[in-house]
């Protein structure tokens, strides 16, 4: 079976390798940029941006025999603290008290992708292409028909038993073939940094939640020499986003940390980097011989850190559908199949985009519905409510039931 994906970010390099070691199966992957820069300066450069890992994430990632490599540069999250700002509202999780070793991880996006990278070079059943120009993608009875020219060179056509789209948000894979998507506005805007604090964070997460939005501060790269007390920074703002990101460096410090309570006491400030916030979804994860994943499929807001979790369980989900596909070599696979596969994921998107509304409405700024003494209460009562606390826990950690293996059902 071959197996094509549009798009080499980290949703479809994670992909990639997670297919690499099925029986019977080879993969093909196109993405337009170029591949991710090898050099130290790039890898280790301060504003790099990062990612927060569920501890679901991380078995995905040992299943794929790659988290040995990049545990070395993963900064665990022991604790989470949620505060609502000018309020007495607060609340924690505890990893000791959810009897894990940590809550998750965060991670340099550029070392993920340079260690996915590494590992799928090393795979023969893997076809990586770089600086990819797709001219035509046409379906077929039997798959799909792709045409494209590789660092401009003369095109060439591969036809592929199953296509996967996993280049992003704005996707184009989606666009050429019609697949429509929903849109949210959520009205507001991310600024992302690093930056250095006068004492280290251990280990510690911390979510504020403002009259203006949310800010989160993540632990990362602690103990490393060159940045030991790195963090990065996730200020999501409401209409205020374009003020922050121009403001002098000594009065943005200032005003996050009056925001944060004066908690904290930041020193060099990165490279600021503003993304207005949209969600989205399509209506279709599935056609014959089609798949859609990761935030090709859903786009989150960053509220809850959980866009690439929730593509990775897009990857797991995929992994297991084919794993039992190919044990009997099988080529053309069945659209129930893929039916089948829709019809679980969707139920997860739904899940996560319903948590992610909830924490909007109850505690984000202007788009809170819920009076300010309610929101204290509220995050008060996680500490007070059995089995409250650790359903929210769990939910972070992307702890879920894993999905049963998808059967083949014959017609």
């Amino acid at each position: 079976m071959r197996v094509g994906i549009i798009g080499g970010g980290l949703a479809g390099l994670s992909l990639g390798l997670a297919l690499a070691d099925i029986p019977n199966l080879s993969v093909c992957l196109f993405e337009k940029k170029s591949q991710p820069n090898e050099s130290g300066d790039y890898l280790s450069q301060y504003d790099a941006r990062s990612i927060a890992l569920a501890s679901g994430s991380l078995e995905c990632f040992e299943s794929m025999g790659v988290w040995a490599d990049l545990s070395k540069f993963a900064t665990p999250i022991t604790q989470i603290n949620i505060h609502r700002a000018g309020s007495w509202g607060r609340s924690k999780i505890n990893a000791v008290e959810e009897s894990v070793p940590a809550l998750g991880h965060v991670i340099e996006a550029p070392r993920l992708a340079q260690a996915l990278v590494a590992k799928l070079q090393k795979k023969s059943s893997v076809t990586l292409n770089w600086n990819a120009r797709i001219t035509s993608v046409s379906p077929k009875q039997d798959g799909y028909a792709i045409f494209s020219s590789i660092s401009g060179r003369a095109e060439q056509g591969d036809h592929l038993d199953l296509l996967v789209i996993a280049d992003g948000l704005a996707s184009q894979g989606c666009e050429r073939l019609g697949i429509e998507r929903r849109l949210t506005d959520y009205g507001q805007q991310a600024l992302v940094c690093n930056l250095d604090l006068a004492e280290p964070l251990q280990g510690i997460a911390t979510e504020y939640f403002t009259a203006n939005g949310v800010i989160a501060l993540l632990p990362l790269n602690e103990g490393a020499t060159e940045f030991v007390h790195r963090a990065a920074l996730v200020w999501v703002t409401n209409h205020q986003g374009r003020r922050l990101a121009s403001m002098q460096t000594h009065a943005f410090i200032s005003e996050l940390e009056n925001f944060m309570s004066n908690r904290f006491k930041f020193k060099q400030l990165g490279k600021r980097v503003l993304y207005p916030l949209q969600g989205s979804h399509v209506e279709e994860l599935v056609r014959a011989n089609l798949m859609v994943m990761g935030s090709a499929a859903v786009g989150l807001h960053p509220v809850a850190a959980q866009g690439f979790n929730l593509a990775l369980r897009d990857v797991c989900a995929i992994r297991d559908m084919l794993s039992t596909h190919c044990l009997n070599d099988c080529k053309s696979i069945e659209f129930s199949t893929l039916a089948q596969y829709a019809v679980a994921r969707q139920q997860d998107h739904a899940r996560v985009r319903q948590f992610i509304h909830c924490l909007l409405k109850t505690y984000a700024g202007a788009s809170s519905s819920v009076p300010e003494s309610i929101q204290s209460l509220s995050l008060l009562l996680f500490d007070l409510i059995p089995g409250l606390k650790q359903s929210l826990a769990q939910f972070a950690m992307g702890a879920r039931r894993s999905s049963p293996n998808v059967q083949r059902v014959r017609s």
